[in-house]
């Protein structure tokens, strides 16, 4: 290693320092923030999962075990079974596992049920051994740093509040990292494996199909079709399985539903989301108005992360575009 290196390498040790030492006072400072603040029964928890509230938690991990209980009406039994059916290809293995009685309906029913938590409880366990293991890879570090880092992610408001919900999004996110990690590897297998990781995040949660970018930025580009056959089959083939051909147009006009992407607007925890409830609070506009507003502002995001994809020469930065 030459001097020029070596002094490059001290840099980025003492701003990795510098980064960690922020991130931990600030999650401290958090958690004395939230507990001086806090009012009647509102306490830490209730921050850190953005006010989703107690009754609700866990609620997109049994909700849709449930609505995968049954693959050929997985469309037809709630306008929230959002997901592609891949996803609920994965829930039905976890219905399977431990099956509830066909006459329940309620989602608390598939949560308490024996054995229920448990398997949330080892999923969870499974997922977070997986994201500290592949983390420190991704990002170049070394294993003590990596756990600090994964220890600090899983202690801010986002990742609990996903953790908390018990959303597919925290699976998609591991598939997806180590397809970074293995997009890069010498061993032509485990590219190729990288490819089908992100076809099926994709299919877990549509919207990782963005990270086919990074390939045609990178001219990669029988990758890039090769990821994109991936992408069609996993998506399509498993409406084979749920309701078929009604099965498909059932969730395309799920995903056309005005009044169902309304509720999902005025949630903190999404772009459109934000816009609303600041836009709400404090700019004299109509209803429509604030949801035009909104849907806009997150559109305007999502054409300036596909920019910034190609504009970024650090892959860090093309992968940050893209989370």
């Amino acid at each position: 290693m030459g001097l020029q290196d070596k002094r490059r390498f001290a840099f980025f040790h003492k701003k990795s320092h510098v980064f960690f030492a922020v991130s931990i006072l600030s999650t401290v400072l958090f958690f004395v923030v939230c507990s001086l603040w806090k009012t009647g029964s509102i306490g830490i928890l209730d921050y850190l999962v953005l006010g989703n509230k107690d009754e609700w938690e866990f609620a997109d991990f049994y909700r849709h075990i449930g609505y995968g209980s049954d693959l050929s009406r997985v469309y037809e039994t709630s306008p929230d079974a959002c997901f592609p059916p891949l996803s609920y290809l994965f829930f039905h293995f976890l219905y399977l596992l431990n099956p509830v009685q066909a006459e329940a309906v309620d989602w608390r029913a598939f949560r308490d049920a024996p054995y229920g938590r448990l398997s949330y409880l080892f999923c969870m366990m499974l997922l977070v051994l997986l994201f500290s293991y592949a983390a420190h890879r991704v990002a170049g570090m070394t294993e003590k740093t990596g756990l600090l880092l994964s220890i600090l992610l899983l202690s801010s408001a986002p990742f609990f509040t996903a953790i908390e919900r018990g959303n597919p999004v925290f699976l998609t996110m591991i598939l997806l990292l180590y397809a970074l990690w293995w997009k890069e590897s010498d061993n032509r297998y485990l590219r190729e494996a990288a490819l089908v990781l992100i076809a099926i995040a994709a299919g877990f949660k549509i919207l990782p199909a963005l990270y086919g970018l990074l390939y045609v930025r990178e001219k990669r580009w029988k990758e890039a079709g090769r990821l994109l056959l991936y992408g069609i089959l996993l998506f399509f083939v498993p409406f084979l399985l749920t309701g078929g051909r009604e099965g498909f147009f059932s969730y395309i006009r799920l995903l056309l539903d005005s009044h169902y992407q309304a509720d999902f607007m005025r949630e903190w925890s999404s772009v459109r989301g934000f816009g609303y409830r600041m836009l709400s609070q404090r700019a004299p506009l109509g209803e429509g108005q604030i949801e035009r507003c909104g849907m806009v502002m997150e559109n305007f995001f999502l054409l300036c992360s596909i920019a910034g994809v190609f504009v970024s020469k650090k892959k860090w930065m093309q992968v940050l575009w893209m989370t």
